[in-house]
């Protein structure tokens, strides 16, 4: 029981402190689970953001749950899960009716304009640890240009790209842990 409280606790004020979604929030998901917590090692923890990346739906609930089921199981999922949405639901619900007035005071402009360039920082944060996680190569350098010019300039849909990247991935780097 101990540990689920521990989760929610965590998961609960992911929720209600982070702003700019999922990505935003894995520097913050990383500090409290593997630095703080010693609640799962570093190659786990970038596995569950690789892999829910790749799933529909929120980031920040599909790592929850990820993340609440590799720690304590079913319940673990669920208490994580609900933990990171209450905060963000809570809000929406008690903006939603005025929030369209609420933009109209230039504090408030002035405050999001602020938050954007936060969570850009944020984002950024997450995509420099990502990377640091890759062992790159030419080739992976490539299929990551590749993706990128895909996607940017032919349009390819980004759910495509994963599949892609995932069919790629496979083909490419089977052979050679093959080889290993």
């Amino acid at each position: 029981m101990k540990i689920l409280v521990k989760l929610f606790r965590i998961f609960f004020r992911l929720g209600l402190f982070t702003f700019g979604g999922g990505f935003a929030m894995i520097p913050l998901i990383e500090e409290e689970i593997i630095k703080k917590n010693s609640m799962l090692k570093e190659d786990e923890f970038f596995d569950i953001v690789a892999f829910t990346q790749s799933l529909p739906g929120s980031l920040a609930v599909n790592m929850s749950i990820f993340i609440g089921y590799h720690i304590n199981g079913i319940p673990g999922a669920l208490t994580s899960a609900i933990a990171v949405v209450i905060p963000p639901f809570s809000v929406i619900l008690l903006i939603a009716s005025f929030f369209v007035r609420f933009l109209e005071y230039p504090v408030a402009q002035q405050a999001f304009r602020g938050i954007r360039i936060a969570v850009l920082v944020l984002i950024m944060l997450a995509l420099k640890r990502l990377a640091q996680k890759v062992h790159w190569n030419l080739l992976k350098v490539v299929l990551v240009a590749g993706i990128i010019v895909a996607i940017s300039v032919f349009g390819i849909h980004p759910g495509f790209a994963i599949l892609l990247s995932a069919a790629l991935g496979y083909l490419v780097f089977q052979p050679m842990e093959e080889k290993k």
